[in-house]
């Protein structure tokens, strides 16, 4: 068996307030004084009380940010681009760019497509023609 576990059911309460201060999975364990994996997988597996509360605060963070960049918008005094990467890097689920290609045909259909076959007689009397 490994070391005892250093849990307190008070890090419920201590998770979800680190988290309403817009800070990172990495931030919150540092806090707490554990690993990102104790925080992020030990935990939540073995206390559900604490699964819920990282949850709300994994929510709580990514609603800070979200709000960081909604009132820095209609300030002008932010820089979208890097907010948006910042973005898609913390939250990738509600905030990844998908890009794609789609091919359609004619008025969204199927693409058309079409096969020829070319036969060549070759004359044996005139091969170059």
């Amino acid at each position: 068996m490994g070391r005892p576990s250093t849990y307190d059911p008070a890090y419920c309460e201590k998770v979800i307030e680190l988290g309403k201060q817009g800070m990172s999975v990495v931030e919150m364990a540092c806090e707490i004084g554990v690993s990102r994996n104790t925080l992020e997988t030990n935990w939540p597996a073995e206390h559900p009380a604490f699964l819920e509360a990282f949850t709300q605060a994994r929510e709580h963070s990514q609603a800070w940010w979200e709000r960081a960049g909604r009132t820095g918008m209609l300030k002008k005094d932010i820089d979208a681009s890097i907010w948006s990467r910042s973005m898609a890097a913390r939250f990738p689920r509600d905030w990844r760019e998908v890009k794609g290609t789609e091919l359609t045909g004619k008025d969204g259909g199927p693409v058309e497509t079409t096969s020829k076959i070319e036969r060549t007689i070759v004359d044996p009397a005139n091969p170059d023609r």
